[in-house]
């Protein structure tokens, strides 16, 4: 994951200038606890979450982002599709893009950084009502239970 900070934003004229590090960016694994209070504390203080992700199908980051209320740009690999909504918890870009493919979300959020806030808001509520783990757990538990008794048939 990268993080940079928030606003203010440099001018975006020209879409190779989203991708570039900004003063103060990093790159987060979460390999100890140090890390993972790091990255804890820079959620909050980012915007997006990026997911340049080839082959994934039902990444935990993305749960992980909507929990801190960050929209998520990623490719539409796996199950990703079922987990943003277009436009309003983030946005998708073609499975197999290249890497410029996520400059355009990027660009949009830059030039309109009034969508950020409510983006922000749907992923919170997103992840409240569909991947919180009680509602996601007792879902799978529904599930399992059918499977059970379609099994017992």
């Amino acid at each position: 994951m990268i993080a940079s900070p928030r606003p203010p934003y440099p001018t975006v004229t020209q879409p190779t200038e989203v991708l570039k590090f900004r003063p103060g960016s990093r790159i987060l694994n979460k390999p100890n606890l140090a890390e993972w209070i790091l990255f804890k504390r820079i959620l909050g203080e980012t915007d997006v979450m990026i997911l340049p992700t080839r082959a994934d199908f039902s990444p935990n980051v993305i749960a992980e982002a909507y929990a801190f209320g960050l929209p998520v740009v990623a490719a539409g690999v796996g199950a990703i599709p079922e987990m943003i909504q277009r436009g309003r918890t983030g946005f998708m870009v073609r499975q197999g893009s290249v890497p410029g493919a996520y400059v355009e979300p990027l660009m949009r959020l830059a030039r309109y950084p009034e969508l950020v806030p409510a983006m922000r808001s749907h992923a919170r509520t997103y992840f409240n009502a569909c991947m919180r783990p009680s509602v996601a757990g007792g879902a799978l538990n529904a599930l399992l239970e059918c499977a059970r008794e379609m099994h017992k048939a």
